[in-house]
């Protein structure tokens, strides 16, 4: 499973409140390694255009990215990526889930 989850809410990119605690605990982890990353983003497949999910999606993973190197982890180490999937398989229900990037150590 992935070593952290950011959470964002609906129609957000903004890594706000705990989700700014969760990229900064991560960092200090990841600063002390010497792994490569890979940074997911997501957006659930419930609400909005596909257009402004693939957005949201991009916004979201480059913001984590940016986050991660304002905190001293070396970006050649991280590698950005979008999934048009759902993160969780959880239905409508749970869409919230799907709203966030995942951080996993790289294979």
């Amino acid at each position: 499973g992935p070593l952290a989850t950011v959470y964002f809410p609906i129609n957000v990119t903004a890594i706000t409140g705990v989700q700014r605690k969760v990229v900064n605990a991560v960092a200090e982890v990841m600063k002390n390694t010497d792994k490569e990353y890979l940074l997911t983003g997501w957006a659930d497949n419930y609400t909005g255009t596909d257009k402004i999910k693939a957005k949201l999606r991009k916004d979201r993973v480059n913001g984590v990215k940016k986050a991660l190197v304002r905190k001293g982890v070396e970006e050649g180490r991280l590698d950005a990526q979008i999934n048009d999937g759902n993160l969780t398989n959880f239905g409508a229900k749970s869409a919230s889930l799907d709203r966030a990037v995942t951080i996993q150590v790289a294979k």
